[in-house]
């Protein structure tokens, strides 16, 4: 019985690590921000008043619009070559 409770709390460790690097790694930026910064993961899909990357970050969960400034930083990376995920960037 002992080893079903600790095969049981190892389980649900490891389920629980595995929820937490998801979120950090997907859940970069908010949508519907005025200034947004993506450093690693997914761009949300929505729009953005700015946005700047930092990281290596993709267009792949939806549209993203970017109203004006697309800044990607030194070192960062943009990947939006995904099917049914447009990247669309005005005025700059």
């Amino acid at each position: 019985m002992a080893s079903f409770y600790r095969r049981l709390v190892g389980i649900f460790g490891a389920a629980s690590l595995v929820a937490v690097f998801m979120a950090i790694g997907v859940i970069s930026v908010a949508a519907d921000e005025k200034g947004a910064t993506c450093s690693n993961g997914s761009v949300a899909p929505g729009h953005y008043d700015s946005l700047t990357i930092t990281g290596f970050c993709n267009v792949d969960s939806g549209n993203v619009t970017v109203n004006h400034n697309l800044t990607i930083a030194p070192g960062g990376g943009l990947n939006a070559a995904f099917s049914g995920s447009d990247l669309t960037v005005g005025h700059d």
